[in-house]
């Protein structure tokens, strides 16, 4: 296959992805019955969570995919980038007293903190089998 085919083959995983991460998002901000900062942190954080376990354990996952850098566009970029949010923060920041700067920054910090330590969890189970 050319890289031409692979490119556009990714490009629409990555739109796929997008869309069913982006319903996945509005399904759980339905159900839920929390402030909407409450939602955007919960969703960041777990979708931060989620997307530390599939980059640490994709491959395993898909051990005989003969293109195994094709399930990163779908599952990394598409679904968890349309999952986790942070223009949502932007439009909180409007309706809010609370400036965006400190709904972005503390919803970062609490993401990449769940990242690293799912993913340092990940390796270091990974490391020890």
């Amino acid at each position: 296959m050319s890289h031409r085919a692979l490119t556009v083959i990714a490009y629409s995983l990555v739109g796929l992805g997008g869309v069913i991460g982006a319903s996945a998002r509005w399904l759980l901000q339905e159900s839920l019955n929390l402030p909407a900062a409450g939602e955007i942190a919960l969703i960041n954080v777990v979708g931060s969570a989620v997307l530390a376990v599939i980059l640490i354990d994709g491959s395993r996952w898909f051990p005989n995919f003969h293109r195994e850098l094709l399930w990163r566009p779908l599952w990394a970029t598409g679904i968890m980038g349309g999952f986790t949010t942070t223009s949502a923060w932007a439009v909180l920041s409007i309706d809010s007293e609370t400036s965006a700067v400190v709904w972005s920054a503390s919803s970062l910090i609490l993401s990449l903190a769940v990242f690293h330590g799912v993913s340092a969890l990940r390796m270091h189970r990974g490391a020890t089998r």
